[in-house]
Parts: structure tokens; C-alpha cells; sequence
């Protein structure tokens, strides 16, 4: 079983390079940027994740970690890092179904408004099995801002499923928070993702998503991915939503991305 939360690190695809996940990033309200969460098995981006831990030992614990370099960091249609590079790193401690850890990331959110928050720190804990051919999973993160004007942290809840369909894999993700930083009050987010496993080392895959608050926008993406080995996966992503109105940031755009698991 392999969760993990993603964390942005600042130097891009020379992150990967000199250090070793998301399907996503939060924000505040005053930037109108869009929370993340653990990745699933198909990310909120909509990238297949097929690399995985091994639990060939036998044990109940399981550690990972992984690196991601990418030319751009794009969380639900929307640009978290100012159409720059972004490297990502992240880690999970996993105890049977359950699994915990932290993340931290580099923002650039200044085409939102913000040009004080420079980093995100996020606490997340889950449950993750599977039943009647389903796999589920339920979790909360919270997500803290360095630098952030107002100090708005907040939490966000999620309920995933995902279920394999002959060589598709599909599946339904729910995000919820009784106060996004950005907004006035609650929301959810829901997203439908599809993969289908061209050849044993390519997929292509696709996600569409909508948030209900007063963020309220679709956005999509679609890409093929390739295992180049089973710890390293290659990804070229196009994604767009209905909101070009708002800014840049929410415009379309081509990210290509290189990730590395451990161990």
C-alpha cells in the first residue's frame, strides 16, 4: 500500500538531481489557490502512479520516499509555481492500512495576489483497503503556510475509491473542508479519473474536476506516462479549465515531469 503526500521543493528538475508526488496545493484565501491532498493510485492531476513500495518482508511498517522534478507545478488546473520549474519531494510511514506523515513545499503565488507566502508545511493521516473489488481510502490533512498574510491554515477531508475495469483503472475522489483559507466558508471538490494501461511500461490517463465554493471552475487534463524502470516514471501532461478569466494561472499548459521512488 503506497500513499504519500507531495512536497515541493525549490530548486525544479535540478531538484531531482541533487536530492532524491499529487494528485495538488492549497492556499489561503486571499490568493485563491486550490488545496492538495494525498495522491491515489491515479493522481488529482491525473497521472498514473504504478511505482510501489514493495512489502515483500513481510513486515507491518513501510516507509517511502520519492522525488519529482517538473516544469511547472499545476494543482487542479490551477499554477502553483508562477509557470517555473518546481522539484517535489515526499515521504509516508505506513502501518498496515493506516498511514501518516508530513510534507512541506515552495509557492510562487504572486499572479493570485500573493507575494508573501514562500512555503507550505502539511500534516496528513489516512486509512487505505480495500472491499468488493474496491479500493478506498478516507483521510485528513492540514495545511500550514510559512510567510502566509493572516495565518490561514486550515484542513481539508477526503473520501477516495478506485476499482480496476478490465485494462482501465477509474476512479472518484471527494475532497471537503468545513473552511477553505480562501473562502468565505466550506466546500467540496470532486474529481473522475480514467487510465488505461497501453503496454506494460505506457499509460494514458485523464481526470476532470469541480470544486463547489466560491471557487467554483472545471478543469481537466490528459497525458501518457512511461515507466522507464519500476522506481522511475516519466509524465507529459496537458491541462486547462473554464476560468481564464480569473488569470494566468488558471490558463492551459503542457507540464512534462520525471519522479523517482524510494526504496
Amino acid at each position: 500500500m503506497s500513499v504519500r503526500v507531495t512536497m515541493l521543493a525549490a530548486s525544479g528538475w535540478a531538484a531531482l538531481a541533487g536530492a532524491a508526488a499529487a494528485q495538488a496545493t492549497p492556499q489561503a484565501q486571499s490568493s485563491g489557490a486550490q488545496p492538495r491532498a494525498p495522491t491515489p493510485k491515479v493522481s488529482a492531476d491525473g497521472a498514473p502512479d504504478p511505482i510501489r513500495s514493495s512489502d515483500a518482508d513481510g513486515s507491518d511498517f513501510s516507509f517511502e520516499f520519492s522525488a519529482e522534478a517538473l516544469t511547472d507545478y499545476v494543482f487542479r488546473g490551477q499554477d502553483q509555481t508562477n509557470r517555473r520549474p518546481a522539484g517535489l519531494i515526499d515521504a509516508s510511514l505506513d502501518y498496515k492500512s493506516a498511514y501518516f506523515g508530513v510534507s512541506a513545499s515552495n509557492i510562487d503565488y504572486a499572479p493570485l495576489g500573493d507575494r508573501k507566502t514562500d512555503a507550505e508545511v502539511d500534516a496528513f493521516g489516512g486509512y487505505k483497503d480495500e472491499a468488493f473489488g474496491f479500493t478506498y481510502d478516507v483521510g485528513l490533512i492540514y495545511y500550514g503556510y510559512i510567510s502566509q498574510p493572516g495565518g490561514e491554515d486550515y484542513f481539508e477531508g477526503y473520501i477516495r475509491g478506485s476499482r480496476a475495469i478490465g485494462p482501465f483503472k477509474a476512479g472518484l475522489s471527494f475532497y471537503f473542508s468545513p473552511a477553505y483559507s480562501r473562502a468565505n466558508g466550506g466546500g467540496v471538490y470532486g474529481e473522475g479519473n480514467l487510465s488505461y494501461d497501453l503496454t506494460r511500461s505506457w499509460t494514458v490517463s485523464g481526470a476532470v474536476g469541480r470544486g463547489s465554493s466560491d471557487y467554483d471552475y472545471l478543469n481537466w487534463n490528459i497525458g501518457v506516462s512511461y515507466a522507464l524502470t519500476r522506481r522511475v516514471l516519466l509524465d507529459l501532461r496537458y491541462s486547462d479549465t473554464d476560468a481564464h478569466d480569473r488569470g494566468r494561472a488558471y490558463g492551459d499548459r503542457v507540464v512534462a515531469s520525471i519522479k523517482l521512488r524510494l526504496p
